[in-house]
């Protein structure tokens, strides 16, 4: 049953709202707005579950983008890495590639490496759809050169930390200031105080990527390759 993420919404909107939305565009089996499990407020997100795959792909079209209640919504195919425990981050942000990470798979990656696992998933996204494209592993940043070489060997790729980042007042690490985060233009410590960010000497632990897809075995074991 195909399954639709919609985002952006006004903290008003309401699961009738949405099912009568979307039954513009075919039957609708379910919907949800996700909510915080203490306030009870909208966290500006929900799903909904339609019972035709082209009704599904017919919502995308003609809802994608377009305005409900004061918000321009997005909508698009939800991921299965949803319903396997990965979380997406920023994804109504536009950027180049979106993880969806798991905190339990970060977690038991201090303490063991399966490679059937990883902490992240890697989607490029293409008119509202999610491609996946690669896969994130992470290992603990007091690991040493020995421990990382025995989890994915330093002769095929080159495992990466996230240094000197300045993070924006709000502490997200992706947003539409290109000042900040781990591609922004502030790199110095005094730079970040005068800009008003948070800055981190180091953030995360020691990172690797891998992109199966890749045409040649150095891009799949490339960082970010284009």
């Amino acid at each position: 049953m195909p399954r639709l993420y919609v985002g952006n919404l006004a903290y008003s909107v309401t699961k009738g709202d949405l099912e009568a939305l979307f039954a513009q565009a075919g039957k609708v089996e379910n919907a949800a707005v996700i909510t915080d499990k203490f306030s009870g407020q909208s966290k500006g997100f929900g799903f909904v579950e339609m019972t035709d795959a082209k009704e599904a792909a017919n919502a995308i079209q003609t809802l994608n983008d377009t305005e409900f209640q004061g918000r321009r919504i997005k909508v698009a195919e939800a991921r299965a890495a949803e319903a396997a425990g990965y979380k997406g981050y920023y994804l109504d942000v536009p950027m180049p590639m979106y993880h969806f990470a798991s905190s339990w798979q970060g977690f038991k990656e201090t303490m063991r490496f399966d490679p059937a696992a990883p902490t992240a998933l890697l989607y490029r996204k293409d008119a509202g759809r999610f491609e996946l494209i690669g896969v994130m592993y992470y290992a603990p940043g007091y690991f040493s050169e020995d421990q990382l070489n025995a989890r994915v060997p330093l002769s095929l790729v080159r495992w990466h930390r996230q240094i000197d980042i300045c993070l924006p007042p709000g502490g997200a690490e992706a947003g539409s200031d290109k000042r900040f985060g781990s591609e922004g233009s502030i790199t110095t410590e005094k730079a970040c105080a005068a800009a008003g960010g948070k800055w981190n000497p180091t953030l995360h632990g020691w990172m690797v990527e891998v992109y199966p897809s890749a045409r040649t075995p150095a891009r799949v074991w490339s960082y970010r390759p284009g």
